[in-house]
């Protein structure tokens, strides 16, 4: 069950059959000939659905935590600053300051430059994280839910640290566009500084102490009630 043999099973069973077929009955082996097609095609179905899995989860993680952070730099990068607070819980978005935002975006241009890509499909999701590797740290006891996003800018990749605050998912305002309910950004570069969207310190805790759950279909849960993600218009 090694990916991409199967696949090549199925053909040399199809021209050993062929083979067998135009032999007229010199050449033997038509039992072994469909069972290797049969194995073959089994371990290609096999591999095809982990394959379309992994691919599903992928997107999911893209969709759910990698492209809004990337909308959040990007936002601020612009200067649209309202964006970047319609896209934080109710209580982070209130500390961000037009003079709190500019300086954040200052920071980003000066030390990391242009935000440039997020990473495209499985194999350049695990390149990205192989690039940051170094900067990633188990997370504080008793902290806030945190997730690794490894992204690129002009000067090179960087670590993200989106941190969420599951308490704040029945938040209904509908103002907000983001997907997650994102408590802060936490951008750790190369040299392991760091750049925060807004000063820990400064935000209340959430008062959060469950696990997050992936269920099926991809779908999130914290204590057993599910994480509202918005997925697409």
């Amino acid at each position: 069950f090694i990916p991409g043999v199967g696949f090549i099973a199925s053909l040399l069973a199809v021209f050993a059959l062929v083979g067998i077929a135009s032999s007229k009955g010199r050449v033997g082996g038509t039992g072994l000939a469909v069972a290797a097609l049969v194995l073959g095609l089994l371990s290609t179905a096999f591999w095809g659905a982990i394959g379309y899995g992994m691919w599903q989860v992928v997107n999911k993680f893209s969709s759910a935590a990698t492209a809004p952070v990337a909308a959040l730099i990007t936002s601020a990068e612009k200067g649209d600053f309202q964006a970047v607070r319609d896209g934080v819980v109710t209580y982070t978005s209130e500390k961000l300051t037009d003079e709190k935002l500019t300086a954040f975006k200052d920071e980003v241009h000066d030390k990391l430059g242009a935000y440039q890509s997020s990473p495209k499909g499985l194999f350049d999701l695990i390149s990205a994280y192989g690039e940051i590797s170094h900067l990633m740290k188990p997370p504080p006891q008793n902290g806030e839910p945190q997730i690794p996003i490894p992204l690129r800018f002009e000067k090179g990749a960087a670590l993200v640290m989106l941190e969420i605050d599951p308490t704040q998912q029945h938040e209904n305002d509908p103002k907000k566009s983001k997907t997650l309910p994102i408590r802060n950004i936490t951008i750790i570069t190369a040299d392991g500084s760091k750049i925060e969207l807004v000063d820990s310190a400064r935000l209340p805790k959430s008062n959060w102490n469950g696990n997050i759950e992936i269920g099926n279909g991809g779908k999130m849960k914290t204590r057993g009630v599910p994480v509202k993600i918005k997925t697409g218009d």
